[in-house]
This record gives C-alpha cells, sequence and structure tokens, in this order.
C-alpha cells in the first residue's frame, strides 16, 4: 500500500496543485495509492481539470471552525474512505479575519484542529506540511522591511518585529506544529513561496496570472494585437528583484519534503523560480497575448480599473467567443493584490535556495515556463479571447497515426514493429498537460498501452487509401499522415508515375475529409532518403505538399503542412526508415504541430462513436 496524501484547501492555488502533480505521477505513478482533496465548496473533477485517476476522491463540507473536536473527526470519518491509510497532510485552507488577533487565533485552530483528527483518525501519519510565505521575512512593511541589508533572504534570519510579529498568523501556526508534534510518529516541515504563479479552477483575487490573462485579453481585444501596453507599476518595481514561486515546483518540493522526512523534519524552506525583475517578465507575458509590453508610462492603465471600465466590451466578448459569465464581475476587477505586488513592492527581495537544495531539490524553472504554464491551463475554465495563445488542454485528443511502416514503426529485428514516433509523441503531449489522449486505428505495434495506429508497411498511397475506412470511422480529431515513401522508392510504373504521387495524395485526402471533416489533418512533408534518386523524388512531392494542403483549405477544410524532411539520412536506420533518434525527432515535430492547431482553436471535440481497437 502505497501513501495516501490528504491535501486541506485543495481547490487553492497550492493545494490544487498538489493534487494534480500526484495525479500526473510526481515523484512516480506509485508513489501515492490514494489522494483526497479537502474542499470547502463542492467540486467536480472535471471542474479542476484533475486527470481521471481512480485515487482520488474529492471531499467537501468538512468544516475546520464549528463545532467540537469530536464533531470534526465523525465528520472527517464518515466522508473520507480510508482515512485510517492517511499518510502525509497538506495544509492550505485559510480564513481570512479583518482583526490581526482574531486571524491569528482562528488559523491556528484550524491547523491544530484539521491535524489532530488525522492524528487520531490514521496511525499512519508520518508528515505535515505547512505553507507559509515571504510575509514572514516583512516584506508586507513595505518600506519598513526589516532586511533590505540581509539578501538573499535565508530561512536563519530573525523573526519580524512587533507589532508585525504579532499580527502575522504564520508564527502562530508554527509554534503550533512544534507543540502539537512532541511524541509523535509524524514530522513536519514550513514552505515560503513568494507570490506564486499558477492556475486555480475559480475566481481568486489572489491568482496574479488569472488577473494579468484577462486583462491583457481584454487590452488585446479593444486595443489591437501588436500594440504596445504599459506596465502598471512605477520606475522603481520595474527593476526590483525577487523569486516568483511556480506553482508546480512549490508543489513538486512540497512532495519532495513530505517523503524525504529524515533530511526535512522540523525546518523551514524557501521555493522560488529563476530571480527576475519585472523588466524581464513582462515583455514575456505580454508577448503571450500578441502584445509588446513596454515599462511603465505616466497615467499607465491599472488592470482592475481598465476591466471595470470595460465591462460592456467584455460582455461582447463573452457572447462572441461563448467564455465563461461572470469571470469579471468578482473581486479580480479590484485586484488590491495585484497592485501590491506590482506597484508597492518595489524592493528588491530575492530569497536564498540553498536550503531546499541542500535537501536534494533542485528543479529550476525560468520565468517564460513559470508564466506560460498557468497562461496555458486559464482558458479551460474561463475562456480568453480567440488569438490568446494558450492550448486547450483539456479538449480530448483522438490521433490516428496514419501512414506506412514509418507509421506503424518499423525497425530491422522487431517483428511486432516498435512504438515509432507515438510514444515520443503521447510522453510530450502529457508534459504538455494535455489531459486526455487517445490513439485510435485498427493496426496494433510496438510496447505501448496504447499501441493503436493505421500503419500499413509496404502500402503506397493508393493502396492506403483501400484499406484505411475502418480507421477513420474511429472519428479522429486529429490525423497525423505520413505516406508517399513507397511510392517514391519503388520501380516506377506507367500506372503509378513519381510526377503524379501528389494527385494521389489529393484522392486520398479527398477520402479522409468526406469521413472525417471534422478533423485537423496534419500533412507531412516526408522525411529524407539515403539513395540519390529517392531523396530527389521525396524533394519534388514535398514542394508539392503545400499545394495539395491549400486546395482542400480553400475547401473550408482543416489542414497543416508538417515538415518532417528535417528528418535526415544522419537520423536513419537503414536508406529509408528511422532511427530511434528520428523517431524521437518525429515525435517532437508532431507534438509542435498539435500544440500549433490546438492553440488556433482548430482542434474540436471528437465525435461520439462506438469503436474497437
Amino acid at each position: 500500500m502505497g501513501n495516501h496524501a490528504l491535501i486541506y484547501g485543495a481547490s487553492g492555488i497550492s493545494g490544487w496543485a498538489i493534487v494534480n502533480a500526484i495525479l500526473n505521477g510526481y515523484p512516480s505513478k506509485d508513489a501515492f495509492s490514494r489522494v483526497t482533496a479537502m474542499v470547502n465548496r463542492p467540486l467536480t473533477r472535471e471542474m479542476a481539470l484533475w486527470p481521471d485517476d481512480p485515487r482520488l476522491q474529492i471531499v467537501s463540507g468538512v468544516d475546520l471552525v464549528k463545532g467540537t473536536q469530536e464533531d470534526l473527526e465523525k465528520q472527517i470519518k464518515e466522508k473520507v474512505k480510508d482515512v485510517e491509510t492517511v499518510t502525509q497532510v497538506y495544509f492550505y485552507s485559510y480564513k481570512q479575519i479583518d482583526d490581526p488577533d482574531s486571524e491569528c487565533k482562528t488559523n491556528e485552530a484550524m491547523l491544530e484542529r484539521a491535524v489532530t483528527a488525522i492524528d487520531h483518525l490514521s496511525s499512519k501519519l508520518s508528515y505535515v506540511l505547512l505553507p507559509t510565505g515571504t510575509k514572514i521575512y516583512g516584506c508586507q512593511m513595505l518600506d519598513k522591511f526589516p532586511f533590505a541589508n540581509e539578501l538573499p533572504l535565508k530561512e536563519t534570519l530573525p523573526p519580524i518585529p512587533e507589532p508585525y510579529l504579532s499580527q502575522l498568523f504564520y508564527y502562530n501556526q508554527i509554534d503550533c506544529l512544534k507543540r502539537i508534534s512532541k511524541g509523535k510518529n509524524w514530522s513536519w516541515c514550513e514552505v515560503r513561496p513568494d507570490n506564486i504563479i499558477g492556475f486555480v479552477p475559480n475566481n481568486n483575487a489572489y491568482c496574479l496570472a488569472q488577473t494579468l490573462a484577462l486583462y491583457l485579453s481584454l487590452y488585446r481585444s479593444i486595443e489591437g494585437e501588436g500594440v504596445k501596453c504599459p506596465f502598471p507599476g512605477t520606475e522603481k518595481s520595474w527593476v526590483n528583484q525577487y523569486n516568483e514561486s511556480p506553482q508546480d515546483m512549490v508543489a513538486h518540493f512540497s512532495i519532495h519534503a513530505s517523503l524525504n522526512s529524515e533530511k526535512t523534519a522540523s525546518q523551514s524552506f524557501n521555493v522560488g523560480g529563476q530571480e527576475d525583475s519585472w523588466s524581464g517578465k513582462w515583455p514575456i507575458i505580454c508577448d503571450y497575448f500578441g502584445l509588446e509590453g513596454t515599462g511603465p508610462e505616466e497615467g499607465s492603465p491599472q488592470p482592475g480599473a481598465y476591466i471595470d471600465a470595460h465591462k460592456k466590451e467584455w460582455e461582447v466578448l463573452e457572447k462572441k467567443h461563448d467564455l465563461k459569465k461572470g469571470s469579471v464581475d468578482s473581486d479580480i476587477t479590484h485586484p488590491g493584490f495585484q497592485y501590491f505586488i506590482m506597484t508597492m513592492f518595489d524592493f528588491d527581495r530575492q530569497m536564498s535556495m540553498e536550503a531546499s537544495h541542500k535537501v536534494g531539490y533542485t528543479e529550476e524553472v525560468g520565468t517564460k515556463d513559470t508564466w506560460t504554464t498557468a497562461f496555458d491551463l486559464i482558458p479551460l475554465t474561463f475562456g480568453l479571447p480567440h488569438g490568446q495563445r494558450g492550448a486547450n488542454l483539456n479538449l480530448p485528443l483522438r490521433i490516428l497515426p496514419l501512414g506506412d511502416a514509418i507509421t506503424w514503426g518499423w525497425q530491422p529485428g522487431q517483428e511486432n514493429g516498435t512504438d515509432g514516433y507515438r510514444a515520443r509523441l503521447l510522453r510530450e503531449l502529457v508534459r504538455a498537460r494535455y489531459h486526455s489522449v487517445d490513439f485510435v486505428g485498427t493496426q496494433h505495434s510496438g510496447f505501448m498501452d496504447n499501441d493503436n495506429n493505421e500503419g500499413h508497411p509496404g502500402l503506397t498511397i493508393s493502396q492506403l487509401q483501400g484499406v484505411m475506412k475502418v480507421g477513420l470511422q474511429m472519428r479522429p480529431n486529429v490525423v497525423l499522415l505520413h505516406v508517399g515513401t513507397n511510392d517514391l522508392a519503388r520501380a516506377e510504373s506507367t500506372e503509378e508515375r513519381w510526377s503524379d504521387a501528389p494527385k494521389r495524395l489529393a484522392r486520398l485526402l479527398d477520402e479522409v475529409l468526406d469521413v472525417c471533416p471534422d478533423a485537423v489533418v496534419l500533412v507531412a512533408k516526408l522525411i529524407q532518403a539515403e539513395k540519390t534518386q529517392i531523396r530527389a523524388n521525396i524533394k519534388a512531392f514535398n514542394d508539392a505538399v503545400p499545394s495539395v494542403v491549400t486546395q482542400k483549405l480553400q475547401q473550408g477544410f482543416k489542414l497543416s503542412v508538417v515538415d518532417h524532411s528535417v528528418v535526415g539520412p544522419s537520423e536513419l536506420v537503414d536508406s529509408l526508415h528511422p532511427s530511434y533518434s528520428g523517431y524521437f525527432r518525429m515525435g517532437d515535430i508532431w507534438l509542435e504541430a498539435i500544440k500549433t492547431v490546438s492553440t488556433q482553436g482548430l482542434i474540436t471535440p471528437p465525435i461520439a462513436v462506438q469503436y474497437q481497437t
């Protein structure tokens, strides 16, 4: 039996990421046998964009504030299946209260009640993880920031001065864990991110990526693509250095810490990504939305005010692009958090990552990856106007690999074929966070669990056209077509001249589009060959492919040319077929093509049909 993770506050920016990371196999698929996501309000897996995984249970309605300790434990025991097997607790519940004293007492009590309940219900509890943040270094003190001369910030710095110390509930919670862990079999640690950049499945004024995504989408729609978008801060905040904390990095370190208690127990750890300034980040962020990010200007618009002033324009976009209603009619239109982060936090506050590195965590995440990962997910719940640069990762991909031996995965000495480019493509699609990928087809080859394809070794274009219909009737929404090598590699005949291969390709495409008019068909320029004549034949064919595709585009179908001709003789295992490295490269090329058409909004949900593979 593996570990059982229980996450309090699983719908928040950190709790969501813990659940998502574990379900996506961090640090390994078998590290956890169960994941319990505790949320305040009802939440479905589909709403949360978590993978469909039998290990997951979502539990709502457990109140950490009201009732006695016995009442709380009874609720949890009734609602949480296998609660007696919980091994790790990740605590992300928080209650905001304006009065600092009440906020400290309430949040300390919530933590104590939550952890004590699991301690009583599960004898297997081994670790509790507590998140805090850089407020523990006094960042909220602004011009009174106490450690400006002691950068980078280290976990060994002393507590902040009064009265700020007594107003910050972090200290109460840390003291609580020290107290209630005495004599227990479980240990704990504290994790200190700075501003977390990530995704949440609901409106959240503390999610900076969400605020900026809505603002910049609206700004582009009103002001136009490619226009300058000034930074909504000051000259000082434009250049100050700090570490943003990528959501996945915070989750990964937290899981790492909880599984390595012998290294991390009773310690505090900074967690952050690349040290950077807004002058480095803002152009990258704006570029994602097709804008030119520039420095601060007098009178630069503030995101909240801009959104508030253009609600009618947003309502038009909601109707035009079928966006989620109410996305801007919330606290997000008055983002005080965004103003603090981008304007008032105008001092250097970079953190040292030495402590986390010492316990074996060395993951690095750059600025671009930090933001694009979040932006790619936001459209899946809120929607963004057409033209934003994120792919619809939640849209199921039903992919038909269509072609000859190269699609099938031919390699010498492999009677049943190999995974060809398909294993690499699948792995990279999963890494890119596509949530559902299904290969279909009547043929089977290689070692993958999903070994389906429509690759037919030895067949020409016309021969493939004669046998592909059953595969097409599975109604893929993406077709990967690499065909023609056999036409161009064998002796020319009067029935099948080399020069007529593009015409045969056009006829094959007619049938593909007749059966699957809604599919996106990615048409390959063929990989190269070793022999001179065949290489020349392939070049002539490849030169004709764009015009064939253009004809179909003009008829209203969805196609794109994908250039595999960059796979050359050095990446062949013989004179025609790719080596393993050649197949890997093909997988990467198909990946980029799929991401492009996904970003363009060309892929639509697959048609519901019954099929066997």
